[in-house]
């Protein structure tokens, strides 16, 4: 009797001191489709963008005389998105203190560089269209690319449960000599409560959300941007009625 009763303790302290405990993989069940919640109608978050170790180590060796693959060299560190209704802000700002707008309609994105004139297009121009648009995008930026087949299971990243999605692309690169390839690797981050996206991440740089409690702020279209888009909507009607009258027998 004896030893049952000891056997029992030994195993009992066993259970709830040493075995592993079951991760949340096993009591949180796959996302469904949507993954992530639309932003609402007063939303306000900011994107930092973070260079990761390998990056530094790479640019360090190179300033110290150091033969090295040369990579992009990171400019932008943050993102502003003010989002009210149908109407979106986006501002991106670099390390030079240089800011980018760029405002999302219903269709149409309108954008600015320093010193350059309006544009206006469809919709933004992917910087790289294999992940998605990793910086500017009607919606969130960075997770355009999600699908279940691409689901991997949970994590947790700065203690926030997530849903963890991982793409991995051969991409080839062709030139008149040699073809290379190489493997380009996007990871997201979804919390699995509020379905927000908390981070992505793709050639070393990872873009981490910060969420903005009870934001009521109501952005309003700069008078440049409104008088480039009315003449742009006015042109584009004029072009619409002249195609319709060429139309006409």
């Amino acid at each position: 009797m004896k030893l049952l009763v000891y056997t029992f303790s030994v195993l009992l302290f066993f259970c709830l001191f040493v075995a592993p405990s079951y991760s949340q993989d096993d009591t949180i069940p796959p996302p469904i489709a949507p993954f992530l919640n639309e932003p609402s109608d007063y939303s306000q978050w900011k994107i930092e963008v973070e260079t990761l170790k390998k990056f530094k180590s790479d640019q360090a060796a190179l300033e110290s005389g150091k033969q090295v693959i040369m990579r992009p060299t990171l400019q932008l560190t943050e993102i502003r998105s003010y989002k009210f209704d149908n109407l979106k802000q986006d501002i991106l700002i670099y390390a030079d203190g240089s800011r980018q707008e760029y405002w999302h309609t219903d269709e149409f994105t309108l954008s600015q560089r320093p010193n350059r004139k309006i544009s206006i297009h469809k919709k933004p121009s992917d910087e790289l269209p294999i992940y998605g648009n990793l910086t500017v995008s009607p919606g969130y930026p960075g997770f355009d690319w999600l699908k279940l087949g691409y689901y991997r299971g949970v994590e947790t990243l700065d203690d926030v449960t997530c849903y963890y999605f991982r793409l991995e692309v051969n991409e080839s690169v062709e030139s008149a000599e040699t073809q290379t390839t190489t493997l380009s690797i996007a990871e997201a981050w979804v919390d699995t409560q509020t379905r927000r996206p908390v981070a992505y991440q793709a050639n070393n740089i990872r873009y981490r959300y910060y969420f903005t409690p009870g934001s009521k702020r109501h952005p309003v279209m700069p008078k440049s941007f409104a008088d480039a888009f009315k003449r742009f909507q006015l042109a584009k009607k004029r072009s619409a009625a002249l195609l319709q009258r060429n139309r006409l027998p």
